[in-house]
C-alpha cells in the first residue's frame, strides 16, 4: 500500500515540479510557504475576499464568451488568467491558517512533508541555514529539466 496521497505516479510527479519550480523561481522556501503552495485551489477560495471572487469569476465568463465568438479574440481570457494568478499569490501569502478547517490545514502540511522526504531522497532539496527553510540542489534543477522533457507539467 502507497503512503502518499497520490493515486498515481503521473500525479505525484507533477506536484514535485510544481514544488521544485517554486524553490528555482523564488528561492528557498520556509514549511510554511510551502504549505500554504500545496493548498488546492478549492482549499484556498473559502479564504479569498468575495468581491475578488466575484470580479475574476464575470472576467473569466466575459473572456470565454469573447473567445467562442472569436477564437482569435483570447486577450481577455488571458487577462482573466493573470488576474486569478494574482489574487491566488496575495490570497496564499496573506490568509490565516485558522481561517482553514483542521482537515484542510493537515492535509497541506502533509502533502508537503510527503513532496519534501520524496525531493529530500532523491537528493533534490536540502535543509536551508534555516532549519525550517528548504532550498533546491544542482540535483533538483537538473530534475526540474528532466520533469519538463518527459512531458511533465504542473
Amino acid at each position: 500500500m502507497r503512503c502518499e496521497p497520490w493515486e498515481h505516479d503521473e500525479v505525484l510527479h507533477a506536484e514535485l515540479h510544481r514544488l521544485l519550480l517554486m524553490l528555482m523561481e523564488s528561492g528557498p522556501a520556509t514549511m510554511d510557504r510551502i504549505r500554504r503552495y500545496m493548498l488546492r485551489p478549492h482549499e484556498l477560495a473559502v479564504v479569498m475576499p468575495e468581491d475578488i471572487r466575484e470580479d475574476n469569476v464575470g472576467r473569466t465568463i466575459a473572456g470565454f464568451v469573447e473567445y467562442l465568438e472569436d477564437p482569435g479574440r483570447a486577450a481577455a481570457l488571458d487577462a482573466a488568467a493573470v488576474r486569478w494568478r494574482a489574487a491566488d499569490r496575495h490570497v496564499r501569502s496573506s490568509f490565516v491558517w485558522d481561517d482553514l478547517s483542521p482537515g484542510v490545514v493537515h492535509r497541506a502540511h502533509l502533502r508537503a512533508r510527503l513532496l519534501l522526504l520524496h525531493a529530500q531522497k532523491h537528493g533534490w532539496v536540502v535543509a536551508h541555514e534555516n532549519d525550517d527553510a528548504w532550498r533546491l540542489t544542482e540535483q533538483g534543477l537538473a530534475a526540474v529539466d528532466q520533469f519538463w522533457t518527459d512531458g511533465v507539467r504542473e
